[in-house]
């Protein structure tokens, strides 16, 4: 072992050295599906044929009797042979492995592929120096007494920090930048990565040690892969929190757009989900349903208006067919809003409903009345009721009224100097809670 490796750390796993000379020692854990086989049965004997001699099975006598135990025999072997507490204690052995369990494996009547989760430990040297520059909640873990790890630090002059719930992968791109180690960060990275990244630095809000790093991977996916035009739980919610994490305002302003527009009613659901989703702040789902409620809402008014309208005493047309006109309008109004699912009024949080699909439904319902006979009508810009070109008017006002949310009502608010202000909340010290 290394003369510079301390004798209280653990023995070297999967290694990877910041610093040859770092006082603190992270272990990860990485989890490894593989892909195990399940043997086929073994291939039946043929019979023999009546060309091999039957051979005598050979007369080995009668067993021979155990001897009696003796009164000095200890009392624990009475309970039954030594083979047969083996054999159940090979069971037991095989059955804990998860490998055979007598009762409930499945049949090995064909080959298989099963997947088993394997984890590895992942082991990072690393300067503590260089984390608590980086990282406001490792300053506050390691910079002082108040914690353990800072505590085993400043006795010891070395620590080991357990982090399970980190990745190690995106751990290990991150402690390349903190260290200085530039060569070996990649400037192109996936989704998948990135999301993973940002979940680090938000977790350890290392916001200003990673910002140029954090302009090129978003500027390079963008570029290489796009961003989503459709709403897609894991791709939009992804873009969602990477841009709120680094602070890009219009990247952030339209995910939170397209979500009010595109999701429905399970949104809350999806964010449970999906891998990034329990890492974003509730305000910010809360705020899209609340805003995606207000507009369908809206543009269901639109619709409910003219039907209160329409079903009064009075007679709105005035083209000649009076009441039949009026009749057939509301008539068709009705069964078109029902087709829709609009009819009767739906309740709160209007279930199954998206609100840039219902904006198109209202633009298309299809309404009959009488003065269309005579070029007058519903599909007419000059005609009394004019009802489409109203529809059309006020689901495109509705829309342009939709902008995304604000990404600066969504940030922590910082006091000057660090320093805790009551008016205006936490700052960033603040909130560094340590979660090792």
């Amino acid at each position: 072992m290394d003369v510079l490796w301390h004798r209280t750390w653990p023995e070297i796993a999967e290694l990877h050295v910041f610093d040859p000379e770092g006082d603190v020692l992270l272990i990860f854990e990485r989890f490894q599906e593989d892909d195990l086989e399940e043997p086929a049965p073994p291939e039946e004997t043929p019979p023999l044929s009546a060309d091999v001699p039957d051979w005598p099975e050979p007369d080995l006598g009668p067993p021979e009797a155990a001897p009696p135990l003796s009164a000095d025999t200890p009392d624990w072997l009475e309970a039954g042979p030594e083979s047969v507490r083996e054999e159940s204690q090979a069971e037991t052995t095989r059955a804990m492995d998860g490998l055979t369990n007598p009762e409930t494996s499945p049949s090995t009547c064909s080959a298989r592929r099963k997947s088993k989760s394997r984890v590895e430990e992942v082991q990072m040297r690393v300067s503590s120096r260089h984390l608590i520059l980086a990282s406001p909640t490792f300053r506050t873990c390691l910079g002082s007494d108040i914690y353990p790890e800072g505590r085993t630090l400043q006795s010891e002059g070395h620590v080991v920090i357990p982090l399970h719930d980190e990745d190690p992968d995106a751990m290990i791109i991150l402690l390349d930048i903190i260290h200085g180690l530039s060569s070996k960060v990649p400037r192109r990275v996936d989704l998948n990565m990135l999301s993973k990244i940002t979940i680090a630095v938000n977790h350890r809000h290392m916001h200003e040690a990673v910002g140029i790093w954090s302009d090129t991977w978003i500027e390079n996916l963008k570029r290489d892969e796009g961003l989503p035009s459709s709403y897609t739980p894991d791709a939009v919610l992804s873009w969602l929190f990477i841009f709120w994490v680094f602070r890009e305002a219009e990247g952030f302003r339209n995910m939170s757009e397209m979500l009010e527009r595109e999701s429905d009613d399970n949104l809350e659901g999806e964010v449970e989900t999906t891998f990034i989703g329990p890492h974003i702040p509730a305000s910010i789902i809360r705020n899209i349903q609340e805003h995606r409620i207000d507009l369908i809402e809206s543009m269901i008014a639109v619709i409910h208006d003219l039907i209160t309208k329409y079903s009064g005493p009075d007679i709105l047309c005035d083209h000649g067919s009076g009441f039949s006109c009026d009749a057939n309008f509301l008539g068709s109004l009705l069964k078109a809003s029902a087709i829709i699912g609009i009819w009767p009024r739906p309740k709160d949080p209007y279930p199954g409903i998206k609100s840039k699909m219902l904006g198109s439904q209202i633009r298309e319902m299809g309404v009959l009345d009488d003065c269309k006979r005579s070029g007058w009508g519903y599909h007419n810009s000059g005609g009394c009721h004019e009802i489409k070109a109203l529809a059309k008017a006020s689901m495109n006002s509705l829309e342009d009224d939709i902008t995304g949310l604000r990404l600066t009502s969504f940030l922590p608010i910082a006091s000057e100097k660090g320093k805790k202000d009551k008016n205006k909340g936490r700052n960033w010290e603040q909130i560094s809670e340590v979660v090792f």
